[in-house]
């Protein structure tokens, strides 16, 4: 029981950084053994800052376990949702490749999107935006495929937010360096 509390965060009850890291490396293991595919989707909140200045830290807290309760119903036995921390999420997809994972994570994006979190009465609508990087397309380990993911993170939200960026739908240098 503490190990699965040491691995488990505290306000959402999905995994933390430490549990992603044991189960990339079995993960890792059982992809390259059968030669599935495994990817790796960074998502972070849009705005969050401004859920916590209008609404209270209370309420973001509450957004942040809204987010995780979608992840953890809507991803398969197989993944992995993890809180990095903050406003920031990961999801480790055993089996999918980059096109499958980008789809996943834009379905997921699109379930946040059309569920809000109700506050007495209210509605609160949140968006995520998310990048996509994959083993050994983007590297062979977690440190390096959270920069690649992290990076295409950036460039959704750069690109107008509430979006997924992965290596097959890169945004055009245009709108990334405005």
């Amino acid at each position: 029981r503490l190990i699965e509390l040491a691995g488990t965060d505290s306000l959402t009850g999905i995994a933390n950084p430490m549990r992603m890291g044991e189960e990339f490396i079995r993960l890792r293991s059982q992809a390259e053994r059968s030669g599935m595919a495994l990817s790796l989707v960074v998502l972070d909140i849009d705005k969050f800052k401004r859920v916590n200045d209008l609404h209270g830290h209370d309420i973001g807290d509450r957004a942040l376990q809204h987010i995780a309760g979608i992840l953890s119903e809507r991803l398969r036995g197989s993944d992995l949702a993890c809180r990095l921390g903050g406003e920031e999420f990961a999801l480790l997809l055993l089996g999918a490749d980059h096109q499958q994972a980008a789809k996943l994570a834009d379905h997921l994006r699109q379930q946040v999107d059309s569920i809000p979190l109700s506050l007495n009465g209210t509605e609160l609508r949140i968006s995520f935006s998310g990048g996509v990087a994959t083993l050994l397309n983007d590297g062979d380990d977690l440190s390096t495929l959270l920069k690649v993911a992290d990076q295409r993170m950036y460039e959704a939200k750069s690109s107008g937010r509430n979006r997924i960026v992965s290596a097959h739908n890169p945004v055009p240098e245009s709108l990334a360096n405005s």
